[in-house]
């Protein structure tokens, strides 16, 4: 997150004016289509994430403003897609007796771990 403006910026998303919020939300669409334009939408995704943005533009998800609500969902929808994704090499496999959990082949040394 650094000491850019991306935080403060995140940070009025918890405000009480709804336009606010709105013109927040509009501007955090407009840095990741710019974003997404130079080929960075992964990067600022992830910013947008570790600064706390993307929480609080879920939460915007059950705001009683439906512009708002419209505005967190098509944000979340178009650049944080994966959100519910199970990654299924590391998802348990359900077995008959219950879940079974594995580890990559590579993920243990040959020689052990020394500690």
């Amino acid at each position: 997150c650094g000491e850019g403006v991306l935080k403060p910026f995140c940070d009025l998303l918890a405000a009480k004016d709804d336009k606010t919020v709105g013109v927040v939300l509009d501007g955090i669409a407009n840095i990741l289509t710019t974003a997404e334009k130079l080929n960075e939408t992964d990067k600022v995704a992830m910013m947008v994430e570790e600064c706390g943005g993307l929480d609080k533009i879920e939460q915007l998800q059950s705001h009683e403003n439906e512009q708002i609500y419209h505005k967190a969902l098509q944000i979340i929808e178009t650049f944080f897609p994966d959100g519910d994704q199970v990654d299924e090499e590391i998802a348990p496999k359900a077995g008959e007796t219950g879940f079974e959990f594995s580890a990559a082949e590579s993920s243990v040394p040959q020689s052990g771990f020394n500690f």
